[in-house]
């Protein structure tokens, strides 16, 4: 099973709770995947995610829990602490956030990637909610048709 986030503007912030010992582990997990995500935008057909679990926002921010243990396809490999794979439909303003915490607020600490902010001109990845950006991709990677995966 895999997560699908649908948008019009902006997506939701999945808070996942990560053991705290494991946190910077994820990070560099989360790092090398973003920056495959950021660097290869593929087309996924629709009929691959008829047994997603979907997320809809029609604008705006909206928080949503997903926790690890709740996906089936985390079957990470032995070097790794964690596997997710999520697609994203969207204009622009993707936003996933990694968190251990279940209430997330603004300015705490997590790991924010953002698919398409700018207008779809830019992606980003923070290590807190609107904090300054550690790693930027310039292009466009957000399509409403076709997923990002």
């Amino acid at each position: 099973m895999c997560s699908s986030i649908m948008s019009n503007q902006v997506s939701s912030f999945p808070n996942v709770a990560i053991n705290r010992m494991f946190r910077k582990l994820c990070f560099l997990t989360l790092l090398s995947f973003s920056v495959s995500v950021f660097g290869f935008n593929r087309t996924i057909p629709h009929s691959a995610l008829i047994d997603c679990k979907e997320h809809r926002i029609e604008k705006g921010y909206n928080y949503r829990t997903y926790r690890i243990s709740d996906f089936q396809n985390n079957k990470p490999l032995s070097d790794e602490v964690l596997r997710m794979k999520m697609y994203v439909f969207c204009t622009n303003d993707g936003h996933i956030l990694v968190s251990n915490e279940p209430n997330i607020q603004w300015g705490d600490p997590g790991y924010e990637i953002v698919l398409g902010g700018w207008g779809n001109s830019k992606s980003v990845m923070r290590n807190s909610t609107q904090g300054p950006n550690l790693y930027n991709k310039y292009g466009q990677v957000c399509s409403e048709l076709y997923a990002t995966e």
